[in-house]
């Protein structure tokens, strides 16, 4: 049993495959207790982790799986069908690695979208050739922008709802804002590169995905690439 651990800017995720499915997916905040986490991991005998939460976090990750046969994933030049040209290519984000793994294996190229505390928005192109993308800031971090510059707040809640056909309030206008700036950005990016398929993951990939028609939604694109990782 393989035991992937998500670490992000926000929330540390994990989940459990028995070498066909996932299983058993949990989470808790980033500075939070790793008490449930060392229980999971009494059922693996080995560990992927993809971390991009810094030096720190990952310690601590390690420390809480002392038992277990870690792999941690590495962004690198070349990977199983895909050339990285990121400069230098040890520096992309190993979720944005794991995603562009995946995003080859599953789909042979496109448009990969990750939906949390930043937005990324990354094109694999049909030869395997990745070039850069863009990094948006994630819904939750515009609403913060807003309050801290203007004092204006929104209720975050409303984006469970997608955007607003008329946001006749200043919340459902800062919300509504914070979606069609994303949405703008992966938008352009598609009429720039035609994708053949649009994937969208992270914690608010689902409501984005309903606002893409041509997108569909993978909540293991990030676990799918650490299984290919893990076997590198």
């Amino acid at each position: 049993m393989l035991l992937a651990v998500d670490a992000g800017n926000t929330r540390i995720k994990w989940a459990l495959h028995d070498g066909s499915s996932w299983q058993n997916h949990d989470s808790v905040l980033r500075n939070a207790s790793l008490a449930k986490l060392k229980v999971m991991a009494t059922s693996a005998t080995k560990c992927v982790i993809c971390n991009v939460g810094g030096a720190r976090q990952l310690t601590r990750i390690e420390r809480a799986l002392p038992k277990l046969r870690k792999t941690v994933v590495r962004s690198a030049a070349n990977g199983p069908g895909i050339t990285c040209n990121y400069q230098p290519p040890e520096t992309l984000g190993a979720d944005r690695w794991c995603a562009l793994l995946a995003l080859r294996a599953n789909y042979g190229s496109g448009m990969a979208v990750l939906a949390g505390t930043a937005i990324i928005v990354d094109y694999l192109d049909p030869d395997g050739c990745y070039n850069g993308g863009l990094i948006v800031p994630g819904l939750h971090a515009m609403l913060a922008a807003i309050r801290a510059s203007t004092g204006l707040t929104a209720d975050p809640a409303l984006l469970a709802a997608g955007i607003s056909a008329k946001p006749n309030t200043t919340s459902a206008a800062i919300v509504a804002g914070a979606f069609h700036a994303v949405v703008g950005a992966i938008e352009r990016q598609c009429r720039e590169f035609d994708p053949k398929v649009v994937v969208v993951s992270g914690g608010d990939g689902k409501v984005l995905t309903n606002l893409l028609p041509q997108a569909q939604f993978a909540p293991n694109l990030i676990l799918d690439g650490m299984l290919i990782a893990a076997q590198i």
